[in-house]
């Protein structure tokens, strides 16, 4: 299934390596498991959440759209404050959303750089970033009457830019 949204950079993120390590059968079934970390600071900032979700669980119970899953979402980001007249912050990070099975194969994956940013004082923004995409389908599932997803897999890969107005910027430029 793909992402429901892209990765977000946001001022709490992260970057670490995990080590790949077969989970316990009680975690296997239905227990649930979740951990955090995070830290901010005036420039840096990052978070790490892991969660896992046994194979008993059922989805139709909500909050959760997979059973049997392991998720990984780190989050890193730089801001800088340049003394450059204007400008507020420069803005550098990368987020990710890993999900795989409880075997670690990947089943999606969704990654985010803002490669570089800039807020100005006004507080409008503008990013260039770069989000690439993979989700693995291993069975076919129906999704209605006669449609059916094969298997296979579907990697995505885009380079954009992003400007975003302030509120008040917004007012002004539609009423001119």
């Amino acid at each position: 299934m793909p992402p429901s949204t892209r990765p977000t950079v946001s001022p709490s993120a992260a970057s670490t390596r995990r080590a790949t390590i077969p989970a316990p059968p009680a975690a296997r079934a239905g227990a649930g498991r979740a951990a955090a970390a995070g830290g901010a600071g005036p420039v840096w900032n990052w978070t790490f959440d892991a969660v896992q979700v046994g194979e008993d669980y059922n989805p139709e119970a909500g909050f959760l759209l997979r059973s049997g899953v392991r998720r990984y979402y780190p989050n890193v980001i730089f801001e800088p404050r340049p003394k450059i007249a204007g400008v507020r912050n420069l803005h550098f990070g990368a987020a990710a959303d890993l999900i795989t099975d409880l075997d670690n194969r990947i089943e999606s994956r969704a990654l985010s750089a803002d490669v570089a940013g800039v807020r100005f004082q006004s507080e409008d923004q503008l990013t260039l970033f770069v989000d690439s995409i993979f989700d693995r389908v291993p069975e076919p599932f129906a999704i209605g009457p006669g449609v059916t997803i094969e298997p296979g897999s579907t990697p995505s890969t885009t380079l954009a830019s992003a400007m975003t107005p302030t509120t008040a910027a917004s007012c002004r430029r539609t009423a001119t």
